[in-house]
């Protein structure tokens, strides 16, 4: 089984190949979204003027959008990145300059990714640290791990995790608590996971980020099976997707343990931050997560390669913003993959695991779990049809595709304001 990573330095470095990123129904493809990917094609001479629009291009978009612009040398970086390109032929001839120049910006969120690595032209990794599970924890307790998405179909891996959700609920009877454990959670694209588990989570605006001008601020929003962005300076809200149907909790409202670590980057920490709920229930066990709280904006090249740059900072369902550092755990806890690595034997749902368990401890502590009498519960059912309704996208939210044309988007980067 593949390792994870064995230190913080290289859930970094994985974090270059799954990240958050906010895309346009016409970039999906290169994002993780639910087009078919497409296959990079093999290196082709351009013209000189080509291949020189090619670098410029990488260049312009990260010195228009890097949120710490006003740090760097620009002049320089761009002589370094011509001189590094001297000579190049082909696009790929380009790609160490470019890499290099993303890489000397020493940002978790800013990073280069040829064709082949780019969101949505590769598949997901297999094994166990990256296929969302659930089972019932506890006779009351239901249980999600809940892992990266970066692969090329986000309708079906949001459809999943609804039916993981109704499992489990179907095995408790209706869970009285709910433990979703990110612990391998480096990434991916955050509207999979929020309407995947949009069950467990209260309907609405769950964070967003703005960019260093706060007139450029965006929500996320996330209900009943669907999950997007709101401009919230005019409150205009388009989705990004969509699952075929949408499950409905047994016992509404459960309290939520979420279990983090130092692995949980990106789109795993915009889940943790959906959590911030005044309103629900609920408690964070672990450890720090990574710090990758930093929106990055994405832009495809022409051969599919892709830039992405921080450009915004997150901030959580109650409005804090983190300034791209970890979030805490509310209560510390051990176990793989907090502050330690996922070793070759490690498996999720187990128990004894030195972070499952107090989260299992707390809640059975929780009101709705000590009034869970077994008389009370349903009785476990393989089907619960009735308990499922299809999608329906809600009445104010329009498709990404209907952005508005002249308009900058924090998804189809545009290279100037």
């Amino acid at each position: 089984m593949p390792s994870i990573a064995t230190t913080s330095a290289l859930a970094r470095v994985q974090l270059r190949s799954i990240a958050a990123c906010v895309i346009s129904a016409a970039s999906l493809a290169a994002c993780g979204g639910d087009a078919p990917a497409t296959a990079p094609s093999p290196p082709t001479v351009a013209s000189p003027a080509v291949v020189t629009a090619y670098l410029d291009t990488a260049i312009l978009f990260t010195q228009t959008y890097f949120y710490y612009g006003d740090r760097v040398d620009w002049s320089g970086a761009r002589r370094r990145a011509v001189a590094r390109a001297a000579g190049a032929q082909t696009f790929r001839d380009t790609y160490p300059a470019i890499d290099t120049l993303e890489r000397e910006l020493n940002d978790i969120h800013t990073y280069f990714l040829p064709p082949q690595q780019t969101l949505g032209n590769r598949e997901d990794p297999s094994g166990p640290l990256y296929t969302p599970i659930s089972v019932a924890i506890t006779p009351k307790i239901g249980y999600l791990w809940l892992t990266s998405f970066g692969g090329t179909n986000a309708v079906a891996r949001a459809d999943t995790l609804q039916r993981l959700i109704a499992e489990a609920d179907s095995a408790t009877g209706g869970a009285c608590g709910w433990i979703i454990d990110e612990r391998a959670n480096i990434g991916g694209f955050w509207p999979v996971m929020l309407a995947g588990i949009s069950p467990l989570v209260t309907p609405g605006i769950v964070g967003g980020f703005v960019e260093r001008d706060p007139k450029f601020k965006f929500s996320y929003w996330a209900g009943d099976g669907t999950a997007g962005l709101e401009v919230a300076t005019s409150g205009e809200r388009f989705q990004y997707i969509a699952t075929t149907r949408q499950y409905r909790l047994r016992r509404p409202s459960p309290p939520v343990a979420l279990i983090q670590g130092q692995f949980t980057a990106s789109a795993g920490e915009i889940v943790v931050m959906a959590f911030k709920d005044s309103t629900r229930v609920v408690r964070t066990f672990g450890g720090p997560s990574t710090g990758a709280t930093t929106q990055p904006y994405t832009y495809v090249m022409r051969d599919t390669a892709s830039l992405l740059v921080t450009a915004a900072m997150m901030f959580d369902r109650r409005g804090r913003t983190y300034n791209g550092q970890p979030i805490p755990a509310d209560q510390t806890a051990s176990g793989p993959g907090v502050t330690t690595s996922f070793t070759s034997a490690f498996r999720p749902a187990t128990r004894g695991d030195g972070a499952i368990e107090p989260a299992i401890a707390w809640l059975e502590s929780q009101q709705q779990c000590r009034v869970a009498a077994d008389a009370d519960r349903d009785t476990p059912s393989r089907a619960n049809d009735s308990r499922w309704r299809r999608t329906a996208p809600p009445r104010d939210a329009r498709p990404a595709s209907e952005w508005p044309r002249g308009r900058p988007t924090p998804w189809t980067a545009r290279l100037s304001r």
